[in-house]
């Protein structure tokens, strides 16, 4: 006999699969929190993020017009999807051009970033991730970690000792850096920020963990 545990996940499972025989993937159901932990163990490959990379050719590409494309984006929407178009070609070119024939071919294409540099932006969103710099003496190292992470969790990706003795983060803006141009006008300028543990960490952030352990 099934304890109520099992009777609930087995409703679950059911509402699971007749939402599949539908067609449909799972990331597209609202499921509640209690749902979401009881299925979390079975990883169903329709509960995983989708990016879709479409491989265009350049008459494709530049005008954003290909196949079945209404079809493929009705697909994307309904199913909690994200795409994103590359020409696999122009990609090859812009990779052998120097930094500013680069800027000036992307210009030419109305475009900010290479194909590849928007794949990883449209990737870390669409997984919820955010990046944050370290930096010791002459070494700066990225860490990636979830979103909405907490200062203390951060200092745990970096070691496990930061997290446990964890005392305080200076934190620095990314953007405030590039515009003063060195770490001691940040400070100068009021903008280097002591957070405790509770502190979100946002993307770019630049930090220095005080700790002791």
């Amino acid at each position: 006999e099934l304890t109520h545990d099992e009777l609930i996940e087995e409703e679950v499972l059911e509402k699971c699969g007749q939402y599949l025989n539908d067609d449909k993937f799972l990331s597209s159901f609202e499921f509640t929190e209690d749902e979401t932990k009881r299925i979390s163990g079975f990883s169903f490959y329709t509960l995983k993020p989708i990016i879709i990379a479409l491989n265009l050719s350049e008459e494709q590409f530049r005008p954003n017009v290909f196949p079945r494309k209404e079809e493929l984006n009705q697909l994307i929407k309904d199913n909690n999807m994200v795409s994103i178009n590359i020409c696999g070609k122009m990609e090859m070119e812009i990779s052998q051009l120097e930094t500013e024939e680069r800027q000036v071919f992307l210009e030419d294409l109305g475009l900010k970033e290479s194909g590849i540099e928007r794949l990883c932006r449209v990737s870390y969103e669409h997984l919820g991730l955010i990046t944050f710099f370290t930096v010791v003496k002459d070494e700066v190292r990225a860490w990636t970690i979830k979103k909405d992470t907490h200062a203390v969790k951060a200092a745990g990706k970096v070691h496990s000792d930061i997290e446990r003795g964890f005392i305080r983060a200076e934190i620095a803006r990314y953007q405030d850096l590039v515009t003063l141009g060195s770490m001691h006008t940040v400070k100068e300028k009021g903008l280097l920020k002591i957070e405790g543990k509770d502190a979100i960490i946002e993307d770019g952030d630049i930090i220095n963990f005080r700790f002791n352990v």
